[in-house]
């Protein structure tokens, strides 16, 4: 998986484009402040944790977008 794009769309809101390798661009989506993550337009709900490889993303992501807004 490949980072395409990160783009905050609300205060503690992410959507992050990935290239799953094969040609497709999946969404994934998170929620920084409740620590929650959805796929393609499914809900949040997916607790975000630093382990699995799209939670990883998220997680960083989150993290970034987090330190950016404190600068």
């Amino acid at each position: 998986m490949k980072v395409v794009s990160v783009e905050l769309v609300a205060d503690s809101q992410l959507v992050i484009k990935l290239d799953n390798g094969g040609g497709k661009t999946e969404s994934l989506w998170g929620v920084c402040t409740l620590g929650e993550l959805g796929y393609d337009g499914v809900e949040a709900g997916a607790p975000i944790r630093p382990d699995e490889r799209s939670q990883a993303i998220a997680y960083r992501a989150c993290k970034d977008a987090v330190n950016e807004s404190l600068r």
